[in-house]
């Protein structure tokens, strides 16, 4: 669940390391901006692991705080791209309650191994 700021952390340095300042980045006038601040704090307290009740509502509240600050601020490059691709991650996840996952991706990524892959819990 760390992926939307990682994301902001890497594409920040990536931003600098193009463009050399940071005028560009304090240029931005973001609409609404505490809205994806709260967004990125509950995405990262459901990722850290403190067993925190009901992850997966905290999750879509979170996402959808993303997509609604990506809708308010489709005048910014790169604001449809992020709409668009938390909108499909959100689909499955209201859909289901969690976000669909293979054994081979779980096994792939390292959380589990083969042996033991039957005591993983394959959703969120």
């Amino acid at each position: 669940m760390y992926l939307i700021p990682l994301a902001l952390i890497i594409g920040a340095a990536v931003g600098l390391f193009v463009r050399g300042s940071t005028d560009y980045l304090l240029a931005t006038r973001l609409v609404f901006w505490p809205i994806p601040v709260v967004g990125v704090a509950l995405q990262a307290l459901v990722g850290s692991g403190l067993g925190v009740p009901f992850p997966t509502l905290l999750t879509v509240i979170s996402m959808a705080l993303i997509a609604t600050t990506c809708a308010l601020n489709l005048h910014l490059t790169g604001a449809s791209i992020v709409l668009i691709g938390t909108v499909l991650n959100l689909i499955p996840l209201v859909l289901n309650g969690y976000v669909p996952v293979t054994v081979d991706a779980v096994v792939g990524a390292g959380i589990a191994d083969a042996g033991s892959i039957d005591l993983v819990r394959l959703s969120a």
